[in-house]
């Protein structure tokens, strides 16, 4: 351990958990107070002042975890099961932190400043990395209402949906009716706007995608505003309960060359050339489970 470096400790660790009730690192650039402990459905989390990489890079042989700073003064007492009833006070800012994730690839916190006060958490500013997504997102949950409220936005230059699925994995032992009441489990209200100026969803890419995405209790609505795939304009609704899905989608497209759309969508070369205008309505139902198994 390098000469200055002192650290104070006090924890327990069993096969399930671990609770660190007090860890104070100290040296000549850091000196960080943090507890970290999950008991009976409550979790208490405070990290007060400031640790940087280099006096983790003494602590840890190998240290994968910061790569960057942690520094501010923030307590939160989550109650899991009442989360309107948790308290949160102080604020934040990492930069450069990696969550592991074992063989997948792990979450990466690139830059993250947040407040909280009284009822109000606000993400001022972060950008978080997974794989080969960047997204950034800014806004603030309350947590004064009936249910946690959003008022988020969310953007990014390049979002993969295909990738994301891969790199956070899919639980496929669990049933269906399962999967799909844990998803419900904790209604909240609010909106999420979603700017990417390229998603790819199963093969196909939209440019640009704008979207924003409603919560209503157990329900959820995604407007989308702006999208163009192949040339082709895919404005509409998709309604989401915990019973079934709705889609009612608008494309249109003027004066496109058809060869080049065509291709785009099948992958193929056809060879069929001309112009096209389109319009029209496609509906869909089905059930949220069918949903949740594709995304």
């Amino acid at each position: 351990m390098k000469k200055g470096l002192k650290i104070t400790t006090d924890f327990s660790i069993n096969p399930e958990k671990l609770t660190i009730e007090k860890l104070i690192i100290q040296d000549q650039v850091s000196n960080a107070s943090i507890k970290l402990g999950k008991k009976n459905r409550t979790m208490d989390v405070l990290f007060a002042g400031n640790l940087q990489k280099e006096t983790l890079d003494n602590i840890i042989e190998k240290n994968e975890i910061l790569k960057g700073e942690i520094k501010g003064d923030f307590y939160a007492h989550v109650l899991l099961d009442h989360p309107l009833n948790s308290t949160i006070q102080g604020e934040l800012t990492v930069k450069d932190f990696i969550f592991p994730r074992k063989i997948k690839p792990p979450l990466v916190i690139k830059n993250l400043f947040l407040t909280a006060k009284k009822d109000i958490l606000q993400v001022k500013s972060a950008r978080l990395a997974l794989a080969d997504n960047s997204f950034d997102l800014k806004g603030n949950v309350n947590l004064s209402a009936a249910a946690p409220k959003l008022n988020m936005e969310l953007s990014a230059d390049v979002l993969n949906l295909d990738q994301l699925k891969q790199d956070l994995g899919k639980n496929t032992k669990k049933s269906d009716n399962q999967t799909a009441e844990k998803s419900w489990m904790y209604p909240v209200r609010g909106i999420v706007k979603v700017k990417a100026k390229n998603l790819t969803y199963e093969g196909l890419t939209w440019k640009p995608f704008e979207a924003d995405i409603r919560f209503n209790d157990k329900a959820a609505s995604i407007s989308i505003t702006d999208a163009n795939v192949c040339g082709i304009t895919t404005l509409g609704v998709l309604e989401i309960t915990p019973q079934e899905f709705t889609i009612d989608l608008k494309p249109s497209a003027q004066n496109q060359e058809l060869n080049s759309s065509i291709r785009c969508l099948l992958d193929k070369s056809a060879k069929i050339v001309g112009d096209f205008n389109l319009e029209g309505n496609i509906k869909a139902t089905g059930t949220a489970q069918t949903l949740i198994q594709n995304m």
